[in-house]
């Protein structure tokens, strides 16, 4: 269920982001997560990816989130900013994900501030998932601005390999 909803954020916000059918400027973030990439870096086999919708009229903020490998269990995940790659900062904003597990995904929104979007938008964020292993995260990931047509790219592979995945666990 939570797939087809992402699914229809995706379309609907292409569609929007079309020029003359709106205002608003949609940006589309991404960040692939990882053990290297925390502060000090982790070893885990743990691996995510953050797909990220922002629309700057409404300062929206749309995520899905996938994750697996993790060598602890999930107690946490959050956006953390401002801070450049091999800085730690402070929450920005929690992220509800399953708890307890080492593989999973989770899809949410929040409306932001205008000092946390020009964060954002600046490459100052990043999003951490905690594990009972590692408390302080296991796996991170810096987000960055997709280019357009590069978005439209990024986002129907990910969907892609997201239907993919959902037709793999049916059979």
């Amino acid at each position: 269920m939570n797939l087809i909803i992402f699914m229809r954020a995706v379309v609907i916000s292409a569609l929007l982001a079309m020029p003359g059918w709106s205002q608003a400027a949609t940006y589309y973030l991404f960040a692939s997560l990882d053990g290297n990439q925390e502060v000090p870096p982790v070893p885990t086999p743990g691996i995510g990816t953050n797909y990220v919708i922002y629309d700057n009229v409404s300062n929206l903020l749309n995520w899905y989130i996938s994750f697996n490998g993790l060598v602890g269990t999930t107690t946490a995940a959050h956006f953390h900013g401002p801070a450049a790659p091999g800085f730690n900062a402070s929450v920005q904003v929690p992220i509800s994900i399953p708890l307890g597990v080492t593989l999973g995904s989770a899809n949410g929104s929040v409306t932001i501030n205008d000092t946390q979007e020009g964060q954002l938008l600046s490459g100052l964020w990043y999003t951490n998932i905690h594990t009972n292993q590692y408390t302080g995260g296991e796996i991170r990931g810096q987000l960055q601005v997709v280019p357009i047509p590069a978005a439209m790219w990024l986002f129907g592979s990910g969907l892609l390999g997201l239907m993919a995945l959902a037709r793999r666990g049916k059979s």
